[in-house]
């Protein structure tokens, strides 16, 4: 009794160490998932799920604020880099005025922010940008 007692106690910390690499390397080392075995579909899927919801509270809190080839300032919701690439070949480029008149502790979540005293104008809150009059981009 003691010995299968020892191999679940000894497959839970394996697991539990595996899962936590997993979550450090930032989902990109496949062979610590491997090390996960029988629950590494579970702990995707899961994470697949959360980072699913973390990006839909992030498209209805946070915006991208842009100048456009006119000049007049906008905002669309958070770019990736494809649809960033593709807007620079249309003329637009970041609004970095706000960098300027605003700092994180405004509204913008500081884990997304460059630093301490620098915004991310990829995540600026979507109330700002209503506020300094910026029109909705569709993408």
């Amino acid at each position: 009794m003691t010995i299968i007692i020892g191999i679940v106690i000894g497959v839970l910390l394996w697991n539990t160490v595996t899962l936590v690499s997993y979550w450090i390397t930032d989902n990109e080392d496949y062979t610590v998932m491997i090390g996960i075995g029988f629950w590494a579909p579970v702990v995707i899927g899961i994470d697949k799920l959360v980072n699913k919801i973390k990006w839909i509270i992030l498209k209805h809190k946070y915006c991208s604020v842009l100048i456009d080839s006119n000049g007049k300032t906008c905002y669309c919701s958070p770019l990736s880099w494809e649809d960033e690439s593709k807007l620079w070949e249309k003329g637009y480029q970041w609004n970095i005025t706000l960098k300027e008149k605003y700092s994180p502790s405004d509204g913008w979540d500081i884990a997304s922010c460059v630093d301490e005293h620098t915004i991310n104008l990829r995540y600026t809150p979507i109330k700002i940008a209503k506020q300094e009059g910026m029109y909705k981009l569709k993408i």
